[in-house]
């Protein structure tokens, strides 16, 4: 586009697309009057404004087909979506401040960022099933149809003890496991486990009455139905917006001392480990965003196919740990040296509304502080151009 004054002063502005002469569509374009300043064109005077496609002065022909133009206007500054500079107090992205983004404010008032401890429930199974986070998450003895209960037998090195579960039925229980279950976004399971036979369904965790759907539990699977695999590690979680499950690569179910991780959160599959390693599935199912859901009593020798009274994990289970967080593989490498201090479980916040965020960690809010802000932009608007 080019404008020219009354004393022939002359300034052209480009299309900032150098293909726009390709699109097909009607598209709008909005010129910045600024634009024609450097050459000199007094905007009070001009007398032409020309419309084209080429280069000025040049007569060489550059093309041919037809370009349409219709509806030009001369508008004062105003606001128009995606130009100009947003306003950070514009929550709602319509351009201005006002009550609806004050609205947004109040909606997420008090929201705060947070340390949470981050071990739920650890049961170190030594003679006994004491849960040694401090949160009193204790598991109970339960029988098998013979009236035998969990016994403990010497662990790894460095171990006190496991406890021994015989296959027929018997195993520890945690009865309130649904109450910190429920609403994690983020979760590490782990226990390390022995098994006495493989090519075997037997299953070591389960968040509910084993029912033989794998939606909350972890335990081998001797043919994946899902992946094709054989001898595989079956894990899944359930979250409000549904199902994930996954199966492990073939052929890692054994006798020999072996670390079982999974870590999930929302949006983010559902990883396992091995010994500290991510194994490769077979199969997984697609991301799931929400929280968890449907989970209750915590059953520690129990897995989905150990639906009936007499059949549970037959091998040692130890060192069962419940995180709220996802473990950082260096993490779960710490805990298979026995060497994991302290777990950073910071919770950010999240919040458009939080326009202030110069409080420190631990001590962030959505609050007077962040209305301030909004109130000294208050009914400003977005405009473009802006001179």
């Amino acid at each position: 586009m080019a404008l020219t004054d009354s004393l022939g002063r002359r300034a052209v502005v480009n299309h900032p697309d150098p293909d726009a002469v390709l699109v097909t569509t009607w598209a709008q374009w909005n010129i910045d009057m600024a634009g024609f300043s450097g050459g000199g064109v007094d905007l009070a005077k001009v007398s032409k404004i020309s419309l084209g496609v080429g280069i000025p002065g040049s007569t060489t022909p550059g093309g041919s087909g037809k370009l349409y133009f219709d509806d030009i206007a001369l508008y004062p500054p105003r606001y128009i979506p995606g130009m100009g500079t947003p306003l950070a107090t514009d929550l709602n992205g319509d351009g201005t401040v006002d009550f609806r983004d004050a609205r947004i404010v109040g909606a997420e008032w008090l929201r705060s960022d947070y340390t949470a401890p981050p071990l739920l429930s650890w049961y170190k199974l030594d003679g006994n099933g004491l849960d040694s986070s401090g949160n009193n998450h204790h598991a109970d003895p339960c029988s098998d149809p013979g009236g035998r209960v969990p016994l403990y037998a010497a662990s790894m090195p460095g171990f006190t003890s496991a406890v021994d579960v015989n296959g027929g039925g018997d195993y520890l229980i945690s009865r309130n496991a649904g109450a910190y279950m429920n609403g994690l976004d983020a979760v590490t399971i782990m226990a390390w486990i022995k098994s006495d036979v493989v090519d075997t369904d037997k299953g070591f965790i389960d968040f509910q009455t084993p029912n033989g759907n794998d939606s909350r539990d972890l335990r081998y699977d001797a043919a994946g139905a899902s992946g094709g695999g054989i001898n595989v590690i079956k894990v899944g979680v359930t979250t409000t917006a549904g199902e994930q499950k996954l199966e492990s690569q073939s052929n890692v179910q054994t006798t020999n001392w072996q670390h079982v991780a999974i870590t999930w959160s929302s949006g983010q599959n559902i990883k396992l480990y091995i010994d500290g390693v991510e194994n490769a599935p077979t199969w997984r199912e697609a991301t799931r965003l929400g929280s968890l859901t449907g989970y209750s009593a915590l059953h520690i020798g129990k897995g989905a196919k150990d639906n009936s009274a007499a059949s549970s994990w037959a091998g040692l289970i130890d060192d069962v740990r419940i995180y709220d967080k996802v473990l950082t593989p260096a993490e779960l490498t710490s805990v298979l040296n026995g060497t994991l201090g302290t777990v950073s479980n910071y919770h950010p916040l999240v919040s458009a509304a939080n326009l202030s965020d110069n409080e420190p960690a631990n001590s962030k809010m959505v609050n007077f502080r962040d209305l301030a802000v909004m109130l000294s932009q208050w009914r400003l608007w977005q405009l473009w151009p802006q001179w």
